[in-house]
């Protein structure tokens, strides 16, 4: 004999996952991971920036006291003092150091902007130095370039560089050409 059980199956209440439900959770997932990637690098880049910044601002006191040091060849009208330096324009041409031959002060002066130069092209990309008198070293909203030479006004120290943006039309990164990012006035 053969008895035939019918077996009662039960309805769960509680149904697994579907492929769309899970499909839909790892989209989330992964705009969400995208969100924090794109985070770390902006403050990736925004602490380059600041590092930029410092040493930008370091570089300026240390011409600043350059220029403190011998007060008179700073106010001159012919001082080494004075200049516009452009890191990707300059060659790298060196002058006789001060060790191995006598100079003046003008020549000692000269040697030591160019140290300063090689400095700030070493620290910053693309670096660019303006060291002018100027009246006005911004306009209303940013720092100029441009320099009035006025005789009274102070000596100004203008820093910049290229800071890296995104291109629109390539994958790679380019220069963007901006205003100083720093100015300092130098008190004589």
């Amino acid at each position: 004999m053969r008895f035939h059980v019918n077996e009662v199956r039960r309805q769960s209440p509680q149904h697994g996952f579907t492929l769309i439900e899970v499909l839909v959770a790892i989209v989330i997932l992964t705009l969400g991971a995208s969100g924090v990637a794109a985070m770390q690098l902006h403050a990736l880049r925004m602490a380059q920036q600041s590092g930029f910044q410092t040493a930008a601002t370091q570089l300026a006191v240390t011409l600043a006291e350059l220029m403190r040091a011998n007060p008179a060849l700073a106010r001159s009208g012919s001082s080494p003092y004075l200049f516009a330096y452009d890191a990707s324009a300059s060659s790298a041409t060196t002058s006789a150091s001060c060790l191995q031959h006598a100079c003046d002060s003008v020549a000692m002066a000269a040697v030591e902007v160019q140290g300063w130069q090689q400095q700030l092209q070493q620290a910053l990309p693309r670096a660019r130095a303006v060291v002018c008198r100027d009246g006005k070293p911004a306009t209303a909203d940013r720092l100029q370039w441009s320099c009035d030479h006025a005789g009274d006004a102070a000596i100004v120290i203008k820093i910049g560089w290229s800071a890296r943006e995104a291109s629109p039309s390539a994958d790679t990164l380019v220069p963007a050409e901006s205003a100083p990012m720093i100015a300092v006035a130098v008190a004589i």
